[in-house]
């Protein structure tokens, strides 16, 4: 199945007042940078869009969490939009499944090589380095300009998973992201 395009999810998105974002369990920075990032311009977007998690985020990413994580399946009853990233199936989101399949459209953003197209609208890209970088497309889709707090999460999304820009994964595309959220 082929993906969608970055104009094709971000109409969703912005055709959704009510939007969950889900990270995979057991958090690193790529999952929460970029369910920050998407979660933060949403808002500015004016949409209610909140983090579903199901266990804490590590002590050295709570920076990001500005009200967006929440354990609270019901702070959203009825989510038009469910959202999975860095997260190619449900194992990934045990507690979370029924709820996630509770919207009325679901979406999936990933770069791992194992993810199946599982979801209604997908973009799963292996030769990312991170999802960051996919949901930066995203957002560039979504605003005109990046801000600061989402620059920040993508940022960690894209070190982390670059192990600060040293494995074998980091790309051009990576640093031309970095030149973008440096300007």
């Amino acid at each position: 199945m082929a993906n969608n395009t970055f104009k094709e999810i971000a109409e969703v998105l912005l055709n959704a007042e009510k939007i969950l974002i889900y990270p995979h369990i057991n958090a690193d920075g790529d999952t929460v940078g970029s369910a920050a990032a998407l979660c933060h311009t949403l808002r500015r977007l004016g949409k209610t869009a909140y983090v579903l998690v199901e266990d804490e985020l590590p002590s050295n990413l709570r920076f990001m969490d500005k009200g967006y994580f929440t354990f609270d399946d019901k702070v959203i009853e009825h989510p038009d939009v469910s959202v999975c990233v860095d997260c190619g199936d449900f194992g990934r989101l045990p507690k979370r499944k029924e709820k996630f399949l509770s919207a009325e459209t679901t979406l999936c953003v990933d770069h791992h090589g194992t993810t199946q197209n599982f979801c209604d609208y997908n973009y799963v890209d292996p030769s990312a380095a991170a999802t960051g970088e996919l949901i930066y497309a995203i957002i560039k889709e979504l605003v005109p300009e990046v801000d600061v707090e989402t620059g920040e999460a993508i940022f960690t999304a894209i070190t982390t998973d670059t192990g600060n820009f040293q494995y074998s994964n980091t790309t051009k595309n990576c640093h031309l992201i970095m030149a973008e959220l440096f300007d």
